[in-house]
């Protein structure tokens, strides 16, 4: 994952590498926490690779909303927005996961 994640940022060098797997421990531990479970689903990794970008990316402002660059200014989203954009991804995922642990019951009855 973390030569995704230096591709994505153009590093060539492995001087990032301890701060870019911080971040990637942080990710899949946030998934984890946001789908109540302890296995980490392989199907989301890319959204741990783009939140690893997001937070290389978003270092040295972690305490702004917006960053002005001459004239142009963006907002920041928090870590709680980054991972709202995958609800929807991260609720079939969970309803998927609960329709395989329902057990079927089938009873032969004697007649």
């Amino acid at each position: 994952m973390i030569d995704d994640v230096k591709v994505l940022l153009g590093l060539t060098n492995d001087s990032q590498d301890s701060l870019l797997s911080i971040y990637e421990k942080q990710a899949k531990q946030k998934i984890l926490n946001r789908l109540g479970t302890v296995k980490f689903p392989s199907q989301f990794e890319y959204i741990a690779v783009e939140y690893v970008v997001y937070k290389f990316r978003k270092r040295g402002t972690e305490d702004a909303s917006v960053v002005k660059e001459d004239v142009l200014s963006k907002s920041i989203l928090t870590d709680d927005d980054f991972f709202k954009q995958y609800e929807s991804e991260f609720r079939k995922y969970l309803e998927n996961e609960n329709k395989r642990n329902k057990r079927t019951v089938l009873r032969f009855l004697k007649c």
